[in-house]
């Protein structure tokens, strides 16, 4: 029989099992993501010869040099609505794909090497940490507007179910390094920083590509001491809960000069009705919410299209839009803004590859509007959007449905 093809025995078997365990412990102790960690490895397999370094004769678990305990640069990035129900597993690959072609382009084009900062993937984003050695200046002047860059043409060419919108967070502080991944305070005020919930908030009211967090050391002891970075009056100060307490921080949004929404020292939203008022309103939002979280752009956009029977709708204005949803109308909205916003969001429900069905018609709509909008008025108060008759009657029910009929 030839020996290419004999069967082995058991003690070649052995032999070779023996071989391939010691191939992987080898492995396992120069998990280094550096050229001589990789040679180790292919060295014990019998591939190529190990070359003559120290570093040859690590312990196990050695950290990779130059992040344990040193002050570095630190980055955060994730993709924002990362696990939303219109994002199966293939689209979820196709995003981080995506991600990490675009964060590689945009970081070597910073003057920041993509090979030489250290990478941590985090499921829907990453965590980079720039070496000592290297400046980080760019990670605050260049890199948000490269991939600011790169994003609109990823989004130009995507379905809207693939469409990426990013949050960053910068911060610099001491970072370890183990054989499991990065560890120490800063990495976590860091993440901390990435998951504030006003910059959560401000990027999905204002649908921009992305908005970047800095820690308050960052701006102080660079933005604010680099003429070449963009001027500090970019950011916005936010307080942000993180692990060690409450931090001050600071947000820029690009394209976007202030800040809406109160924040301390601001005066507070107006005084809302009644319980149904509030219940409605919060309906409203989870209807976004429901509807895949569209930006108030987006709703924009969807409110100018003809509905199914080509009939305009009242345009939904950003401002207008964050107003009612954030409950600074004491007024409800009236029915035609209501039936212009369940009907973007249906459009954009449909869109994202949901079922509009699951998010009732603008007939079930009308009927919890009117609900709302009866418990609102006084009783011997008119409402303004369903005129009496001459003889001080309301219209009847039927014509009341033949309107919202129409407006579907």
């Amino acid at each position: 029989m030839d020996n290419d093809h004999r069967r082995l025995t058991d003690t070649e078997l052995d032999a070779r099992l023996d071989h391939a365990d010691q191939v992987m412990q080898a492995g396992l102790s120069a998990l280094l993501d550096t050229t001589t960690g990789l040679a180790q490895v292919k060295a014990r397999a019998g591939a190529i010869p190990a070359p003559a370094d120290d570093t040859a004769h690590a312990a196990p678990h050695q950290p990779a040099p130059g992040t344990r305990g040193q002050a570095c640069g630190l980055f955060a990035v994730d993709i924002v609505g990362f696990t939303s129900p219109a994002r199966d597993d293939d689209l979820q690959l196709y995003l981080r794909d995506a991600l990490y072609r675009i964060l590689e382009r945009a970081f070597n084009e910073s003057s920041l090497s993509w090979t030489v900062c250290k990478h941590e993937d985090r499921g829907d984003g990453a965590l980079v940490v720039v070496p000592p050695t290297t400046p980080i200046q760019g990670l605050i002047d260049s890199l948000p507007e490269r991939l600011r860059t790169l994003i609109r043409v990823h989004n130009r060419l995507s379905s809207p179910a693939a469409q990426i919108q990013l949050r960053l967070a910068v911060h610099v502080g001491y970072v370890h390094r183990d054989s499991h991944g990065f560890a120490g305070d800063a990495v976590d005020e860091l993440l901390g920083l990435l998951h504030a919930p006003r910059l959560k908030q401000l990027l999905a009211d204002r649908g921009r590509e992305l908005g970047l967090i800095t820690s308050d050391f960052v701006h102080q002891t660079i933005l604010r001491h680099q003429p070449t970075l963009m001027g500090p009056a970019a950011y916005h100060p936010v307080t942000v809960e993180v692990k060690q307490g409450k931090t001050r921080s600071w947000m820029h949004i690009p394209g976007l000069a202030t800040f809406p929404d109160a924040s301390p020292g601001e005066p507070a939203a107006e005084t809302t009705g009644g319980a149904q008022h509030q219940a409605f309103i919060d309906r409203l939002r989870q209807l976004r919410r429901d509807c895949g979280r569209p930006s108030y752009a987006e709703l924009r956009r969807l409110s100018q299209q003809p509905n199914r029977s080509g009939r305009r709708l009242r345009v939904l204005t950003e401002s207008t839009t964050q107003e009612i949803l954030a409950g600074k109308r004491a007024k409800l909205p009236d029915w035609a803004w209501v039936a212009a916003f369940v009907e973007s969001c249906r459009a954009a429900a449909a869109e994202r590859a949901l079922d509009p069905a699951q998010l009732g018609t603008v007939e079930d709509w009308h009927r919890i509007w009117s609900a709302a909008h009866d418990d609102a008025q006084p009783s011997s108060a008119h409402s303004a959007s369903t005129p009496r008759t001459r003889t001080g009657r309301q219209p009847p029910a039927a014509s009341r449905s033949h309107e919202c009929a129409a407006a579907h």
